[in-house]
């Protein structure tokens, strides 16, 4: 069989449907149109329990972490699709499953739990890993994504495979393991992943993006963005890769979507920054690496987009660390981010916070104009602060750093800091000045600098101009004792705090 049609599972049974749903709280299966045999129980997974709906600003499953989010947009409500990440083997079991959220603002989410489960250890898909949502034409929702097992390293079968599932309504999703596909012999069996899926209208056929790498090239530089070509969502066709740099190990979790003329692609490396970044094109082949690319620092990564036709949004996750301290390092999987995108006159992207997210601290509890002088680094403090809480402020003066503390004490804590000279705005500790994260973008010289930093335990996101994010977490909450930061200069913070509504 040529590489061109891609190798699929063999020995899948066909035909498979699902039974149909006996009552609104009891799920008894599901049945399509068109089948013939009823399913197996592994197939189709979703325990129906009243949701739950919970506010939070970065959002985290009581148990474990929320990692990699594949959001979809419909009639009103973005559908938030997560890795859940368990982190308690003895109580759950090895493996990551498909949850869902629903939201209509990013502050109050509806949990419908677990809607794809993964197979057992000894299955392709043990664990459910980043794919992609798409409704065809005839009504019905496909989802592809990664299967992948790690046991299967070193045994000769392909450690992650290309599934799929179907549903007619968002939350029940029927396996078809006879869709299953794994690498051409030009690509690494075992980083194979990630798919996008989208229908291209001028080619008037779907097309699906993948995280993939070649076999032959630098080990470093082999990342690409894969593509394939379907016409009816089971048969896909390699084609050449979309995007091929030779520059990152693996171009993780791709997104594709387009603003005006330009086309924008979205990936996420871990060889150079480790981050999110973008590029664009005007025409899908030649692209564009802008300089300042990343949205976000170290701590947002895995992140891919959905819009409503007027507003798009960016979901990524903020990681947990260590043992939960500070000197440990970054965890896969952690706490929802969002920030909205918008397109610049000169077509390259920025993001800011969402105003949904923003009118929900309707309620101000501080307001005031402090000037702050220092030469080697000054800090003046305000107080205390809750938990969570948004706080507005403009900078204006001149120095070479300036910025908000958020720490335990004057003497010992953390800071967001703007360096212009630089071109970095910044997050680290006080007094030794370690570095968390940072975005490098051009930072003009300006009389004013603005910051919206929204706080919620120990996770922050922080945006400068309304142009670049920096989220982090940290090993103790973030209220105990905030002030402004001056370095090399002075500096007027003009700012208010809220909180949020009652």
């Amino acid at each position: 069989m040529s590489d061109q049609h891609l190798r699929r599972k063999s020995g899948a049974r066909k035909g498979v449907s699902y039974l149909k749903k006996a009552a609104a709280v009891l799920l008894t299966g599901l049945l399509f149109a068109g089948t013939a045999c009823s399913a197996s129980p592994e197939l189709v997974y979703y325990t129906p329990t009243e949701p739950e709906t919970e506010e939070a600003i970065f959002y985290r499953p009581e148990t474990g972490a929320l990692a990699d989010v594949i959001p979809y947009y419909e009639d009103g409500k973005y559908y938030l699709y997560y890795l859940h990440d368990y982190r308690n083997v003895a109580t759950y079991g090895a493996g990551v499953d498909w949850d869902l959220l629903v939201t209509e603002d990013f502050v109050s989410y509806e949990n419908l739990g677990t809607v794809i489960r993964r197979g057992s250890p000894s299955q392709q898909d043990n664990n459910v890993f980043t794919g992609g949502i798409i409704k065809d034409k005839e009504g019905l929702y496909h989802i592809f994504y990664t299967g992948n097992n790690a046991s299967y390293l070193g045994t000769g079968k392909p450690k992650e495979a290309i599934m799929h599932a179907v549903s007619e309504d968002m939350v029940r999703w029927r396996k078809i393991p006879e869709d299953t596909f794994y690498a051409p012999s030009q690509y690494m069996s075992d980083d194979w992943r990630d798919p996008y899926v989208y229908y291209d209208e001028a080619e008037g056929d779907y097309k699906m993006l993948l995280a993939a790498r070649l076999t032959e090239g630098a080990e470093s530089a082999r990342g690409v963005t894969a593509m394939l070509a379907s016409d009816d969502l089971k048969t896909w066709n390699l084609r050449d890769p979309l995007y091929a740099p030779a520059k990152y190990h693996t171009h993780e979790c791709p997104d594709l979507f387009r603003m005006g003329d330009w086309w924008y692609l979205v990936f996420s490396e871990f060889s150079d920054r480790i981050s999110t970044r973008y590029v664009m094109s005007r025409d899908l082949e030649n692209w564009i690496e802008p300089a300042a690319d990343m949205f976000d620092g170290r701590a947002f990564y895995a992140a891919k987009t959905a819009g409503d036709g007027e507003k798009r949004y960016i979901f990524g996750w903020v990681p947990t660390k260590t043992n939960n301290e500070d000197i440990g390092g970054w965890e896969w999987g952690g706490s929802l981010a969002v920030h909205e995108i918008y397109q610049k006159e000169d077509g390259t992207l920025g993001v800011r916070a969402p105003q949904s997210q923003e009118a929900v601290f309707s309620e101000e509890i501080a307001s005031d104009s402090i000037g702050v002088r220092g030469t080697s680094g000054r800090t003046e403090e305000i107080g205390s602060l809750p938990q969570t809480y948004m706080l507005r402020c403009t900078v204006s003066g001149e120095f070479v750093r300036a910025g908000y503390s958020v720490g335990h004490s004057a003497a010992d804590g953390y800071r967001y800091v703007i360096d212009p000279d630089a071109g970095t705005f910044s997050f680290e500790n006080y007094p030794s000045a370690n570095l968390f994260s940072d975005v490098t973008f051009p930072i003009p010289k300006a009389d004013t600098y603005e910051l919206t930093i929204f706080v919620e335990g120990q996770v922050c996101t922080a945006y400068v101009n309304g142009e670049k994010a920096l989220s982090t977490r940290v090993d103790g909450t973030l209220g105990a004792a905030v002030g402004f930061y001056v370095q090399g200069g002075e500096a007027t913070f003009n700012y208010t705090i809220s909180v949020m509504r009652s």
